[in-house]
This record gives structure tokens, sequence and C-alpha cells, in this order.
């Protein structure tokens, strides 16, 4: 849909890129390994188009000037390489950059609102960084409800952004170190695909082939 020019970005002309994206998937790799029959497609493409009649309500994109998209970012914070791929990177009426994130899903309590918001908070470093510029706002996109959460970057939440990120490093590294990986079972562990290797569940790690460990993080 950002392809097409700004007054051209109705919802029929969304509705019409959801039904040429499902149509381009047609013979993927990924996609024919999911098994899906004619009706699971169905609704997979009704469920797509739902989410794109959401996204209208938050905001009319014929007013959006993106500069970016699925933007793939890249910094070296010293012997640890962060990587990041933002959805959205908008430029606002006064110049300044917008970092946009969608979720399908739907919006968070009022209680993790801020661990929600720490993505696109780690976003905004990254523009930083690499752009010398600090987005004026990020904002998460929940399609599910729909709902917009918004949040102004400061200095304070950038250096605490960077001093957790190189906490959670350290402790990375330590863990390797002393091969010390304590599993946390939740929900989560059912879509885990390590989990048929993990102790909690009757695993033996020592059949999983482990290269060694990669100085990355991403989101």
């Amino acid at each position: 849909m950002w392809e097409h020019a700004a007054g051209d970005r109705s919802l029929p002309v969304g509705l019409s890129c959801v039904a040429q994206a499902c149509a381009e998937l047609d013979g993927d790799v990924e996609y024919e390994g999911l098994g899906l029959d004619g009706e699971a497609r169905a609704r997979l493409e009704a469920d797509a188009a739902a989410l794109v009649e959401r996204y209208y309500v938050l905001e009319d994109p014929d007013k959006v000037t993106a500069i970016g998209m699925e933007l793939r970012l890249e910094v070296q914070l010293g012997d640890l390489t962060l990587r990041g791929v933002i959805d959205r990177l908008d430029i606002d009426a006064d110049g300044e950059l917008v970092v946009t994130d969608y979720k399908t899903g739907r919006a968070p309590s009022e209680m993790h609102e801020r661990q929600r918001l720490a993505g696109v908070h780690f976003y905004a470093f990254l523009c930083e960084q690499v752009m010398g510029r600090r987005p004026s706002r990020v904002q998460l996109l929940y399609l599910g409800d729909p709902i917009a959460l918004v949040a102004t970057p400061t200095d304070q939440s950038i250096r605490g952004l960077e001093r957790r990120t190189r906490a959670i490093w350290t402790a990375i590294e330590r863990s390797c170190r002393d091969e010390d990986f304590r599993p946390r079972p939740s929900r989560l562990c059912e879509w885990c695909a390590f989990k048929a290797y993990c102790p909690v569940f009757g695993g033996d790690l020592g059949q999983l082939a482990i290269g060694p460990a990669e100085t990355a993080l991403a989101v």
C-alpha cells in the first residue's frame, strides 16, 4: 500500500493489496509448509483484511509520509552488534522522525504498557545511533482492538535502554561461560522450537547441536 502515492491509499486500495499479497504466497515454500486447505486460506485472508480495516480506524495513510518500510538497522555497541527491523519510519509534519510498529494482537493492560513499548524505544535508540537523530515519538498500532500506544523517547529512556542491553548481554555471556541455562517454563513453551530438548519436558540438551555464541542481539 505504501507504494501508492498519498491520496491513493484508500481502504479499497488497502484491501486490494491484501488480496495481492495472499496471491503472491502461492508457491511459497514456508506458506505451503503450513498445509492450509482452501477454507483455512480463506480465513487467513479474511483475518488479514479485518486487520487492515482496523488500521484505517487508527490513522489516515494518505496523511502519513513513510520514508522506510521494514527498515533494517545495525549498531555496534562495544563488542556487541545490535540489529533491528523497523516496521515503518515516518517524517511528521514538523520534519521529525516517527517510529511505527504494527501488532496484530490485542493491546496490553495499562500495567504492561511500558514493557511492550520497550521494543520501539530500542528502535529509537538505533535511529539515533545510525541517523544522528532521535525520533520525536514511537508508536505501537494494535490492530486487534484497534488502539495506538504512543511514547516520547527521552535522554533517560535511551540511557536506560543502553544499560539494560549491556546488562542482558553480560548475563548471556556469563551463562555461556558457566553453561548455566535455567529453564523458565511459561505458556510460551508451547511455541518453543527447543521444547523437545528441554529438561523440563524430559528432553536432553546433549542431543542439540549448538554452535559458538554470536555476539549479536536482534529485536
